[in-house]
């Protein structure tokens, strides 16, 4: 009975023309902005426990908005705002992405060096292709550095 009632409700038109389906998805769509808009909006806060979490849950989210943060970041940013330019890279972004990873000092006992490289290796796992300049930098500061240290 509640699939036979379900069915003829989502067959019903309202006043402008959308099934309580195509209602339900539209409303889904607009919460899920207004999450996105409120955690960059977390992502930007004094507090820095707030901050630090927002990043990490904007880390796994593709959006336009979440792109236009991630680009307005100052290059001291770099490190929280890499994984969601990563996870929002476009056809285009390699300099974008190059030039602010070729500014951090190369140093394994940091954890910047670390976490860039990170990134910019797992960008395959989003299917993203890593800029080829990019990952001739990495892999010649990455060696030569490793190679100085080991003599």
């Amino acid at each position: 009975m509640r699939e036979n009632l379900w069915n003829a409700e989502s067959k019903e038109n309202d006043n402008d023309g959308k099934s309580l389906a195509e209602r339900y998805s539209e409303a889904k769509t607009v919460t899920k902005k207004k999450r996105i808009l409120s955690e960059i909006n977390d992502a930007e806060s004094d507090d820095e426990e707030l901050r630090q979490a927002a990043l990490r849950l904007l880390e796994e989210v593709r959006h336009p908005k979440v792109r236009e943060f991630a680009m307005r970041q100052p290059d001291g940013n770099l490190i929280s705002a890499l994984p969601l330019f990563i996870k929002n890279f476009k056809k285009g972004d390699e300099e974008l992405l190059t030039n602010p990873v070729k500014s951090v000092r190369v140093d394994f006992n940091g954890i910047d060096w670390h976490s860039i490289f990170s990134e910019v290796i797992f960008m395959s796992d989003d299917k993203l292709k890593a800029p080829a300049e990019l990952l001739r930098y990495l892999y010649k500061k990455t060696i030569v550095l490793f190679a100085e240290k080991a003599y």
